[in-house]
């Protein structure tokens, strides 16, 4: 019996629910259901920027609609999220989508994808675990968006990653195709010193997973075998910058980025990390060596049974910083003959007249660019969408950069000396006026009225919105075009800016220098700077850029390069510290060696006082036994003594000595 409950116009099916969430953030999913509840789509970005909280900026922000917006589905086409959590890309494939069923393990995570979603009407939202749910019908579009590398955790199989898409193709339509994003575990970012997405240890997918057993990513030739292994046949990589989870441009096998484009690589917003190499600089590397698909820190896969020969996008760059009235994206399509094209799109209602005012300002150049340097590129408008011809050429930046490796910076400061002479020629030869829609967009800024001004002024006229071919400057986007005067020199200080920002010699760019041998000096560049932070402001209104929410989270980054010079100043310490010890070992060594030869000195002493003392015993003992001799004669002599006297006082011995007298007398 089925146990369904309504969140507005969403479908709730608990029938599948066991009664338990088998896993959560914690308190952050009741703080996220709050915010769901009582307020609008259009404060999620004040709230985020507020609260500053990954789980809240995760879920939340519309850059997270990047990995799936740019994807034809239609409105005839049925879709299956698979992992749908609080429903970040629910929005975005019930907008494109006939239907949209989704399936998650928590009720509190489908109480907030229910919440924030409950005006749409085509969605139900199935509780409980993909493997346990009967599902009846087919699909157009099967959704594994951060899903499939946890296949291990919840399907029952020694295969679980081989069960999980032979469980999945049961709901395929013949013709439909399954969307995977995941990370690449041969991506640069772990390389560079970033912790593995899942697990949160340093380079534990680069060494193959040896303490964690729940959870997998996978290389490209990986995956790629593993999904032709499963049946399909037709596999199409693509590779969001910086990575899957707020991407903000997608790439493709049919369109590589170019040299300086990859530049924005410090978005480690849930987890400290280590800064072990400037990934900027290796990208250009790896750019160079042509090995980005195999390095990209993200795939976006698109697998089907068997290959569709039709127009398909292969790249597209998301401009969604701003305020709603400007966000767009800019995408390169190409057909089976190989033909491609340009195309903008709004990404909202209120950006459909920043299209319709990109289509006005072609009309707006086209008559100012004639017979000049310039050719400005024809624009199209189709419903609520532009195009234009794709043109194969180099960027004025691709030329910038060959002319800095050839012949250095010096070669540089002129090519950008020639392109501003061709500004100049299209001054209009009068004097600079300040106007209030100047002030509403560049703020109030005085600048010198002799200095050569344009109007109507292109302000895009970045080095990569030129493009050299077949012997003239083509115009390929002229989005900021404003009616009023504004200084060429200033439009010169755009340029440099943006070359400096993503030329792969940036180190040995002197932005001040270049400056001034183009005739900016320092008070001006003071005031183009000031007016360029006005545009910005203008632009964002309520919009903000990563980075400014990248300082506010307060990451750490341990850069190594940094920190190298102290580690080897430390190993000088220890180098030295390790002699001092060398030296006070060699001195006890001495000290232990004066010792022993001391010990043996006393020993001998020893051993010569024993012998004495065993001498001066003995000699005691000869004293004692001749003491005993002696005690022993002088008892002799007494008794002798005693005898003689007794002899000499007898009558005998006095009779004999009166005999002798008289025979002395005789004689």
């Amino acid at each position: 019996m089925e146990n369904i409950e309504k969140v507005g116009n969403v479908k709730l099916n608990l029938t599948f629910y066991k009664g338990k969430d088998l896993y959560s953030d914690g308190l952050i999913e009741d703080e996220l259901l709050e915010i769901v509840k009582n307020n609008p789509k259009e404060k999620y970005n004040e709230i985020i920027f507020e609260k500053s909280n990954w789980a809240v900026l995760y879920h939340l922000s519309e850059i997270r609609s990047h990995v799936i917006e740019w994807v034809s589905i239609t409105k005839e086409d049925t879709v299956l999220e698979i992992g749908a959590g609080c429903g970040a890309l629910t929005t975005i494939l019930s907008e494109k989508s006939k239907k949209v069923t989704c399936i998650e393990l928590s009720k509190k995570r489908s109480l907030i994808n229910a919440n924030r979603n409950k005006d749409k009407d085509n969605i139900e939202i199935l509780v409980g675990n993909f493997q346990d749910i009967e599902i009846s019908e087919k699909y157009d579009y099967i959704t594994l968006i951060g899903v499939f590398e946890y296949a291990k955790s919840y399907i029952n199989s020694e295969r679980p990653y081989e069960k999980f898409l032979e469980i999945i193709k049961k709901y395929l339509k013949p013709n439909g195709k399954i969307i995977i994003a995941i990370e690449n575990k041969l991506g640069l970012k772990y390389w560079a010193g970033c912790k593995e997405d899942h697990t949160g240890l340093y380079f534990e997918g680069l060494e193959g997973y040896p303490k964690t057993d729940v959870v997998r990513t996978f290389s490209k030739n990986e995956i790629h075998e593993l999904l032709k292994e499963s049946g399909f046949k037709n596999n199409e990589f693509y590779y969001p910058y910086p990575d899957y989870k707020l991407p903000n441009a997608i790439y493709s096998d049919d369109y590589l980025p170019k040299l300086g484009e990859l530049d924005d690589n410090l978005r480690n917003f849930d987890a400290d990390r280590l800064v072990l190499f400037n990934e900027n600089a290796v990208f250009d590397s790896i750019i160079r060596a042509n090995l980005f698909q195999e390095l990209s820190n993200s795939f976006i896969i698109i697998s089907s049974f068997e290959k569709e020969e039709k127009e398909k996008l292969i790249f597209s760059k998301y401009s969604d910083s701003r305020d709603n009235e400007y966000k767009i994206r800019t995408s390169i399509l190409i057909d089976k003959r190989g033909n491609k094209k340009v195309e903008k799109i709004p990404l909202n209602k209120k950006s459909i007249n920043h299209i319709e005012k990109i289509y006005n300002n072609y009309a707006i150049l086209k008559s100012q660019y004639e017979n000049s340097d310039f050719h400005l590129e024809t624009c199209r408008k189709l419903d609520n969408k532009i195009e234009f011809d794709y043109i194969e050429g180099k960027t004025f930046v691709e030329i910038l950069n060959e002319e800095f490796d050839k012949n250095g910076l010096e070669a540089v400061i002129e090519r950008i000396k020639e392109l501003k002479e061709k500004l100049y020629k299209l001054s209009n030869n009068e004097k600079f006026e300040i106007s209030e829609e100047f002030k509403k967009v560049f703020g109030s800024v005085k600048l010198d009225e002799n200095k050569k001004c344009i109007k109507p002024a292109n302000i895009d006229f970045i080095g990569t919105n030129l493009i050299y071919s077949n012997g003239k400057f083509h115009i390929i986007d002229y989005e900021w075009v404003f009616n009023f005067y504004i200084p060429i020199d200033y439009i010169v200080y755009r340029i440099v800016l943006y070359y400096q920002n993503i030329s792969v010699h940036k180190e040995k760019f002197n932005l001040k220098d270049i400056l001034r041998r183009l005739q900016i000096t320092e008070i001006e560049e003071s005031k183009y700077l000031k007016m360029d932070k006005s545009f910005t402001k203008f632009v964002l209104n309520k919009g903000f850029f990563l980075y400014e929410l990248y300082q506010k989270f307060d990451m750490e980054n341990i850069n190594f390069s940094e920190i190298l010079p102290e580690i080897e100043n430390y190993k000088v310490m220890v180098t030295d510290k390790d002699r001092h010890i060398g030296n006070l070992n060699n001195i006890i060594e001495d000290k232990e060696a004066k010792i022993t030869n001391l010990d043996k000195i006393v020993l001998d002493k020893d051993r010569n006082i024993e012998n004495l003392d065993k001498m001066i015993l003995d000699k005691d003992r000869h004293i004692e036994n001749l003491d005993k001799v002696l005690e022993s004669k002088d008892k002799s002599i007494d008794g002798l003594n005693e005898r003689l006297e007794n002899i000499l006082n007898s009558k005998g011995y006095k009779f004999i000595q009166f005999a002798r007298k008289i025979m002395f007398w005789r004689k």
